[in-house]
């Protein structure tokens, strides 16, 4: 499968684009992050949608680096590409495409499903249980974050959307 729209939706509204390298621990200014401009890194270098060195697209977040809207959506595909085969494989159950999508995003953020609760409860066809499941990856270093509690809701209320299309 590949991420539909409201999976790739879902994803821009949290890894928001920003056109050149910041590193992700320095809070934002006035909203927006700022460039970085070389001093000691705090958190991750990102640059486009989310992306990082060790992500898929062979894009290298160094000083300067710019990169255009539609640089940026190529290089959120190419990211993405080894997450979907990734979900595919994982999941031995059918599943929607709003399912797939939501779970196509919890591992593009946590890098996880391999040895957890979400994906023993879906294979095991427990539905019902997988959102409990994915509101159990809301900390960062042993804190509760506002902002992984809101992305984890959307994955539920992406993942509890019917859709058109029919189990794969």
């Amino acid at each position: 499968m590949k991420i539909g729209p409201d999976g790739l939706d879902l994803i821009k509204s949290f890894e928001l684009y920003v056109g050149y390298v910041y590193d992700d621990l320095r809070p934002p200014v006035g909203g927006k992050y700022r460039e970085w401009q070389g001093e000691p890194v705090k958190g991750t270098l990102t640059i486009g949608y989310g992306h990082t060195d060790a992500a898929a697209d062979p894009l290298k977040c160094k000083l300067g680096t710019k990169i255009t809207l539609t640089q940026a959506l190529t290089v959120l595909a190419n990211d993405l590409a080894p997450v979907e085969t990734f979900v595919t494989k994982a999941v031995k159950v059918p599943i929607t495409q709003h399912q797939f999508d939501a779970l196509v995003s919890f591992v593009f953020n946590t890098g996880k499903l391999t040895g957890t609760g979400l994906l023993t409860q879906l294979n095991a066809k427990n539905y019902g249980k997988v959102p409990d499941e994915f509101m159990k990856w809301v900390k960062s270093k042993g804190q509760t974050l506002r902002g992984l509690v809101r992305r984890r809701q959307a994955e539920v209320h992406l993942w509890s959307t019917p859709d058109h299309t029919s189990p794969a």
